[in-house]
């Protein structure tokens, strides 16, 4: 029982009930696929795991695992010569174990248990997102739910696809032969080409209607449109 008492409660980055959201805060899931800072994934846990390992794994655990080959170490952007990806082994659905982005490396044809949240830990081939705590207030050797939070908050803050997004789109005018296919861009023997460009964010979460032909509220999905001449 003196493991709750007030002046150890103080120090625990976990407060009752389990952790708690600011009211100025927007609510909203995390792809944890596009997570590129260390500080992003420290909120998302609710501190720093170095500084307190039963949050969770480390951002340089979670790169590792999410690059799926090679180049271990925690950077996010480390790049090989023979693989043209940041991220060949994504978070992802159950059952996609054997539609890795590049399934000619064998390492990347995983079980389908290792595409999800419930994947292993390359460097220790225990769960990555499970927690092995001895301190006596939280020890994973006596209760499930102490290995198991961290998956359990991951849950509620994480997603493996993303909503928000932005889309550029750049328009160009093509001369067409008689047969429909493209030739040369209009312009380009003067140098007076023209194109037109426009960026957009859209929100595929908010619930519009959608009718080939018919414009219903599309455009409330749409939070950002800018025209770019």
């Amino acid at each position: 029982a003196t493991n709750f008492q007030a002046g150890d409660l103080a120090n625990n980055p976990f407060h009752p009930p389990h952790n708690w959201l600011t009211k100025f805060r927007d609510p909203g899931l995390v792809n944890i696929n596009t997570i590129y800072s260390e500080k992003v994934w420290n909120a998302v846990l609710g501190g720093d795991p170095t500084a307190y390992p039963e949050l969770g794994p480390t951002f340089s655990a979670v790169v590792d695992s999410r690059r799926g080959y090679g180049a271990p170490g925690g950077d996010a952007l480390a790049a090989d010569n023979n693989i043209p990806e940041y991220i060949a082994n994504p978070f992802r659905a159950a059952g996609t174990g054997k539609q890795g982005p590049i399934p000619a490396i064998d390492n990347l044809v995983n079980n389908d248990i290792d595409c999800t949240l419930l994947r292993r830990n390359v460097a220790t081939q225990q769960p990555l997102l499970g927690n092995n705590n001895g301190a006596a207030h939280n020890n994973s050797a006596r209760n499930p739910y102490f290995r198991h939070r961290t998956l359990q908050r991951l849950s509620n803050t994480v997603t493996t696809r993303s909503n928000v997004y932005a889309m550029w789109i750049t328009v160009g005018y093509f001369e067409v032969d008689a047969n429909g296919l493209p030739g040369q861009e209009l312009g380009a023997d003067t140098g007076e080409i023209q194109r037109h460009r426009a960026f957009y964010i859209i929100d595929r979460s908010i619930p519009v209607g959608f009718e080939p032909g018919e414009n219903h509220n599309v455009d409330r999905a749409i939070l950002v449109r800018r025209f770019i001449e």
